[in-house]
């Protein structure tokens, strides 16, 4: 990533109703702060001796 990347906090999210349909953005700090319903992904991975793999985000530049 560039220098001109966004930090995760400053990210702007779609906010959505309890259909999934947007209704408005906010940055995910506020969206986080204010339990606003946005969406998300989470993907685990296992390899074949059933193992998770874990990995680890960059420092913070």
């Amino acid at each position: 990533m560039g220098d001109d990347a966004p930090l995760s906090a400053d990210e702007l999210l779609d906010v959505v109703d309890e259909w999934d349909r947007v209704v408005g953005q906010a940055r995910r700090a506020e969206a986080y702060a204010n339990r606003l319903r946005h969406r998300c992904a989470f993907v685990l991975a296992r390899d074949a001796a059933d193992r998770i793999l874990c990995t680890a985000a960059p420092p913070a530049s």
